[in-house]
C-alpha cells in the first residue's frame, strides 16, 4: 500500500513527519499518487527518492511504451493518478504487464485488473521513464509526411502569377525597365520590377539557366519530408520489436504453468536443507526445464542439486566457481531479485558450462537464496518460458525457502 512507502521513508529520515504528513493530504484530497504529493510539496529530494522507490521487489522495465488499445479502456486521467501504464499484453496468455513507479504498491496494478478485466503482473520503471510514457499519451498523433513551403516561383492563394520571363539570371545586369517605358503608355508605376543587384563581392559569378518559359504545371510536386515524430525510438516501443524479441526455447515449458501452491506449503513444512532444496528445483520446474541450486561457500559456488536436463547432480557436485573472480554470479549473491544474464565463456565459468549437459544457447535467469540477509545459494535455470513469469515465480520460490532454512538454523541454535 501507499502507507509502505511512507513507512519506509520514515525508516530511513528520509523525509520529516510533517512534510509526509502534508504530503499525504495532498494526495488523499486531491486524488494524487504519493510520489506526486511528495514532489510536489518539496517533502523529499527526487534523487532520494528515486532511490526509495527502486526497492521494490519487481523485475525492472528501463523504456516503457503504452499499448494504447488497453489504455482507451480505463477511465480518463487514472494512468496519471496511479501512475500505471499498460505496456504489454502476453499473446498467449492474455496476461497484461503493468508498469508502474512504487512496486510495492498493489493498489494501482488490481484498480487495472479490474478496469481492464484480465490478469495483470506488475513491472517497475523509473518515475522519469514514467513521464516520459505519460506525455506520448497525450502528443498529438502522427501526421504522417507534410510538405515543405512551396517554391517561390509558386504563387500565393488569391495572387496572380508571376511572369517568370521577366525575371533575370543571376548575376545578369539590371536593366533600368524605365528607359525602356513608352512616354505614351498610361499603364501604372507599380509594373515596374525591381530586380537584385548582383553581389560584386562574388570572386566569380554564379550563373544558373534562366526559368523563363516554363510553365508552373510542368514542375514537380512539392518536395517532401518525413515528420520527425513519425520515427518512434524501438527501444521505447517494444510493440516494434517483437521480430527481435529472443524466441522461446523450443522445450520450454508453455503457459498456463502449473501451480506452486503445493509446493510453497511444502517447502515451508520441511525439516531439512536437503528437502528444501529439492522442492525448490520442483517448483522452478514449471517454468523453466533446466535448473540448478549453487551452494554458497567461503570464496565459491559449488554445485548442489539439478534437475536432470541440466546435468548429473554427481557431476554438477563437482563444480566449483570462485566468486571473487566471477563479477556476474558476485553481483547476484548481492541483488535482491531475480535477473537474466548470459554466462560468459570464460576460464572462470568453465568449471560450471564444463558439467551441464549443452550450453546455455542465451540468457539463463539467476536467483539467490537470502537467509537473515545473507545468500546461501544460487538458482540458475535455463530454457524459461516467460521470462517474466519464471523472474517472479523464482524469487517467490527463492524467498519461501530463505525462509524455511532461516527457521532450520535458528532451531539449530536453540
Amino acid at each position: 500500500m501507499t502507507f509502505a512507502l511512507a513507512r519506509s521513508l520514515l525508516l530511513a529520515d528520509a523525509v520529516t513527519p510533517d512534510a509526509l504528513a502534508e504530503a499525504l493530504l495532498v494526495s488523499a484530497t486531491r486524488g494524487t499518487s504519493l510520489v506526486r504529493a511528495l514532489l510536489a510539496t518539496r517533502a523529499i529530494d527526487p534523487h532520494r527518492l528515486e532511490q526509495q522507490l527502486e526497492r521494490g521487489e519487481a523485475p525492472y522495465m528501463r523504456h516503457v511504451a503504452p499499448v494504447m488499445s488497453l489504455v482507451q479502456q480505463l477511465p480518463p486521467g487514472l494512468c496519471e493518478r496511479l501512475l500505471a501504464l499498460p505496456v504489454r499484453r502476453d499473446p498467449r496468455t492474455g496476461t497484461i504487464d503493468v508498469a508502474v513507479v512504487d512496486a510495492r504498491d498493489p493498489h494501482p496494478v488490481e484498480e487495472l485488473a479490474h478496469w481492464l478485466r484480465a490478469p495483470v503482473r506488475m513491472v517497475r520503471t523509473s518515475l522519469a521513464s514514467m513521464d516520459a510514457a505519460l506525455r506520448r499519451l497525450h502528443a498529438r498523433p502522427d501526421r504522417g509526411v507534410h510538405t515543405l513551403a512551396a517554391p517561390i516561383w509558386v504563387p500565393s492563394p488569391g495572387e496572380p502569377p508571376k511572369d517568370l520571363s521577366r525575371t533575370p539570371a543571376y548575376g545578369s545586369p539590371v536593366v533600368d525597365e524605365s528607359a525602356l517605358v513608352d512616354p505614351d503608355d498610361d499603364s501604372s508605376p507599380t509594373d515596374v520590377v525591381d530586380f537584385p543587384v548582383a553581389d560584386p563581392n562574388i570572386p566569380f559569378a554564379l550563373t544558373r539557366k534562366s526559368l523563363a518559359g516554363v510553365a508552373i504545371s510542368e514542375l514537380g510536386p512539392p518536395v517532401i519530408e518525413r515528420d520527425p515524430r513519425a520515427e518512434t525510438d524501438p527501444v521505447l516501443d517494444l510493440r516494434r520489436r517483437k521480430s527481435s524479441a529472443p524466441p522461446i526455447p523450443a522445450n520450454a515449458p508453455i503457459a498456463p504453468f502449473a501451480e506452486v501452491g503445493t509446493i510453497l506449503d511444502a517447502i515451508r513444512d520441511a525439516n531439512d536443507r536437503d528437502s528444501i532444496l529439492e522442492l525448490l528445483v520442483a517448483g522452478v520446474r514449471t517454468v523453466a526445464r533446466k535448473v540448478a541450486v549453487l551452494a554458497v561457500k567461503r570464496d565459491a559456488l559449488v554445485g548442489w542439486t539439478c534437475s536432470p536436463e541440466l546435468a548429473e547432480r554427481a557431476v554438477l557436485r563437482c563444480a566449483r566457481v570462485s566468486t571473487p573472480m566471477s563479477t556476474l554470479l558476485s553481483e547476484q549473491l548481492e541483488a535482491d531479485g531475480a535477473r537474466l544474464a548470459r554466462i560468459p565463456k570464460d576460464a572462470t565459468h568453465a568449471p560450471l558450462l564444463a558439467v551441464m549437459k549443452t550450453t546455455p544457447l542465451g540468457e539463463v535467469a539467476l536467483v539467490s537464496v537470502r537467509v537473515e540477509g545473507k545468500a546461501v545459494a544460487l538458482v540458475l535455470a535455463d530454457e524459461v518460458g516467460d521470462t517474466l513469469v519464471a523472474t517472479r515465480r523464482m524469487e517467490e520460490l527463492a524467498g519461501a525457502a530463505g525462509l524455511a532454512l532461516g527457521r532450520l538454523l535458528r532451531e539449530r541454535r536453540k
